[in-house]
């Protein structure tokens, strides 16, 4: 589907974009929630045993912000 349109980026380079920009849509919907959700206050970290806890939460979207937020930890090492 190119168009003319297109820019001349090459694929690589958009795509590369398009996975720095998932990580900023998932994270700016609900700013905080999961820190609220589990009695952190907004600054300081999760406790890995709380984050553990809240991956096998009955709450489903309490479950994916928990993988979410492990998943981000471990891209910042």
């Amino acid at each position: 589907m190119w168009t003319s349109t297109m820019t001349d980026l090459s694929v690589t380079t958009r795509r590369n974009a398009m996975a720095e920009k998932w990580i900023q849509k998932a994270v700016s919907k609900h700013p905080g929630k999961l820190h609220r959700e589990l009695g952190v206050p907004q600054g300081e970290k999760i406790p890995a045993k709380k984050l553990k806890k809240a991956e096998h939460s009955k709450n489903p979207t309490i479950r994916r912000e928990a993988n979410l937020a492990k998943t981000l930890k471990k891209l910042r090492k």
